[in-house]
């Protein structure tokens, strides 16, 4: 793969898992608590698949030479995921304790 496949990979995971994430608390609010755990395992997938992708990314030849805007775009999409999956994960918490 080269950087820019590489780099939408990660943004495509990333992206999905966001908003499975989204559709998670969502079922949480409708208390639809099964539901809420099945989306955020497959939104855990779709990161552990962006990770591994970044991996092969850092893992490309002089990739700090060759930095740009799309390779900023896909670090930023998986680390604002990665951050948003604890805050799904405090939220659902938050519905189920409101019971």
């Amino acid at each position: 793969m080269n950087i820019e496949e590489t780099s939408f990979g990660i943004i495509s995971y990333a992206g999905d898992a966001f908003a499975t994430l989204r559709t998670a608390i969502q079922a949480a609010r409708r208390k639809d608590y099964e539901s809420s755990v099945v989306l955020m395992k497959e939104a855990q997938a779709s990161i552990l698949e962006a990770q591994r992708i970044n991996k092969v990314l850092m893992e490309i030849p002089d990739i700090n030479n060759q930095l740009s805007l799309l390779v900023i775009h896909a670090q930023d999409t998986l680390m604002n995921t990665v951050m948003f999956e604890s805050i799904a994960e405090e939220l659902i918490e938050g519905y189920k304790e409101r019971e």
